[in-house]
């Protein structure tokens, strides 16, 4: 037996390695067909999923291969490899339970195809990450659906076939702070180099040595192929008055994906906007905004920062009107809950409901009691933990432990204070499904930071400066998706970038072949037909980001290679 208070299973820290370009690849997961045989690979995948039966004996994913019971399961991969246990009985879900409970296991994930499972096993295993799987769903015709699934049932990862994914689907997900992984059921390298470049959190495949091998096709440094999202840090504080309806126009027109604000309720039970909890930084004015009514508060200039500007005689915004305003920017809302009244709850969802924004709204909040009582009410939101004070004292890998710990334990993904956490911290989060929205990139120390923490590649960046991250290309694409050329003939296939202004132009490229290299060559951008057949090529594209060069690619183009023309 272990000993007392020590876990069959302890918190391991997971540092991998990949000979690839691209920062912070997808997270491997391994769904084994021997413990052994995985253990010996050149790298190791993040984790190893496993089917646990009624009695605790592990399995392959088809029941045809036993890896043992799951204790040994356990003592095999411990300190190596993280462990994600799948279920698919209630009796099954209760020997996970009690048997983590058993040998104090926190850091572990649960997974099911029955949704009801990964809820039951999370309310047994407050500290265990939740995955829903939708490898059975054929269509996604309405992703927010997704959104609801996974967070009403204690999750926090959505895991979906690579064949129905698409760039756009994952975003949608992702800005919502849905994590996703792809399963990996590529018949081809190109179907492969899709699934990457479609920009998921993770890969679950039954050969991460073939991943590993994909990751190695891109050699340039700095590769990104998911974009973290730019969050404007209560609108945009440095270009007009903070959250102010000004201020947050502003941070869309500078390239803001998110915003980000806070609320309170006032003295007469009405939600209004503001970050302080008092007038006088930003407001005219003085006493807490719990004692003044919502016309006084509404009627009060927000501008004490900006007078003599265009800004002058701003307001301070209600919670409606910054609600209605956004239903039509297609903007994702991060809501900070800055009162510590619990009524503010039933006020915050009414104004949402009134408007149908659900779909677009994510709560941030110190409070993880605040927190829990929202996701009673209001289980299908997603939710973030805040957190300003990393303990000096303790070593970040223990304080990553601790925040994810904390943030398991009231259904949130991680809002930290960008204080102390470095690469190893996000990528730890990442290998178990959890992602980070650090806050708040600002001046000082200014944009060198934001670059260089860019490539952590967390879930997103709030800053008080939306425009650093504006112009830079996120996509990269080609003219069409499909080409044909003659052999014997050559066709020059464009690239073009789009920032997140939504703004579209050339781009300087090159090409490389990732299936059919027999029936084409390539030069820069030229592709010239050797052999009838079909082939597929992927689109590379470097610039200055900062005082770095980003590297980003597009998703395989196809080319046709047709016979020669008849010669008269």
């Amino acid at each position: 037996m272990i000993e007392e208070n020590k876990s069959l299973l302890p918190f391991a820290v997971i540092d991998r390695r990949y000979n690839t370009g691209i920062v912070s690849p997808p997270s491997v997961w391994a769904e084994a067909e021997s413990l052994d045989e995985m253990l010996s690979l050149p790298v190791l995948p993040a984790a190893v999923i496993v089917y646990a039966d009624d009695n605790g004996m592990c399995f392959n994913r088809d029941g045809s291969v036993s890896l043992g019971s799951l204790y040994d399961v356990c003592c095999k991969i411990a300190g190596k490899i993280l462990l994600t246990v799948y279920v698919r009985s209630e009796a099954a879900a209760d020997f996970v339970v009690s048997f983590c409970q058993q040998y104090n296991i926190t850091d572990i994930t649960v997974m099911s195809d029955e949704m009801t499972l990964v809820k039951k096993m999370r309310e047994g295993i407050p500290t265990a990450r939740g995955v829903i799987d939708f490898r059975a769903t054929a269509e996604i015709k309405d992703p927010i659906t997704i959104v609801h699934a996974v967070n009403s049932h204690h999750a926090k990862v959505a895991l979906i076939n690579g064949s129905i994914a698409s760039r756009p689907l994952l975003r949608y997900l992702q800005q919502r702070m849905i994590t996703v992984f792809l399963f990996d059921d590529s018949t081809s390298d190109t179907e492969m180099h899709c699934i990457i470049q479609y920009g998921p959190n993770g890969i679950v495949t039954s050969d991460p040595d073939k991943i590993r091998k994909a990751y190695e096709i891109y050699p340039k440094e700095n590769t990104v192929v998911r974009h973290p999202f730019i969050i404007g840090h209560r609108g945009i504080p440095d270009q007009a008055p903070e959250n102010t309806m000004p201020s947050f126009k502003r941070a869309v027109e500078c390239g803001a994906e998110t915003l980000e604000t806070d609320i309170h309720l006032t003295v007469d039970g009405q939600v209004i906007i503001m970050h302080d909890g008092e007038l006088g930084r930003t407001a005219e004015g003085e006493g807490r905004l719990s004692d003044k009514t919502f016309d006084e508060l509404t009627h009060t200039t927000a501008d004490k920062l900006w007078k003599g500007t265009e800004y002058e005689g701003a307001l301070i915004p209600s919670y409606e009107e910054f609600i209605k305003y956004n239903k039509d920017t297609g903007c994702v809302l991060f809501v900070e809950i800055k009162d510590d009244n619990p009524d503010i709850i039933d006020k915050f969802l009414e104004i949402t409901d009134k408007y149908d924004m659900r779909s677009q709204i994510c709560v941030i909040c110190f409070s993880n009691s605040m927190l829990i009582r929202l996701h009673e009410k209001a289980p299908e939101l997603s939710l973030g933990f805040l957190w300003l004070i990393v303990d000096p004292e303790k070593d970040v890998m223990a304080e990553c432990e601790r925040h994810i710990n904390l943030a398991s334990q009231c259904f949130a993904c991680l809002d930290l204070n960008i204080n102390r956490a470095n690469r190893l911290y996000y990528e730890n989060l990442m290998h178990r499904g959890l992602t980070a929205w650090p806050w708040t990139y600002e001046n000082p120390p200014g944009a060198d930071n934001f670059y260089k923490e860019y490539f952590y590649v967390m879930g997103g960046m709030t800053t008080n400066n939306c425009e650093w991250g504006a112009k830079s290309p996120v996509m990269l694409s080609s003219e069409k998706s499909v080409y044909s050329v003659p052999v014997g003939h050559s066709i020059d296939i464009n690239g073009f970038v789009t920032n997140r202004l939504k703004e579209k132009s050339p781009a300087e490229c090159c090409l490389f072949i990732t299936d059919g290299s027999g029936h084409i060559s390539v030069d820069g951008c030229t592709v010239t037909g050797t052999t009838p057949g079909k082939a597929y090529v992927i689109l590379r594209h470097t610039f200055p980001f900062g005082s770095y060069n980003m590297t980003i690619y597009s998703v395989p183009v196809e080319v046709l290679v047709t016979e020669a023309p008849a010669q008269d």
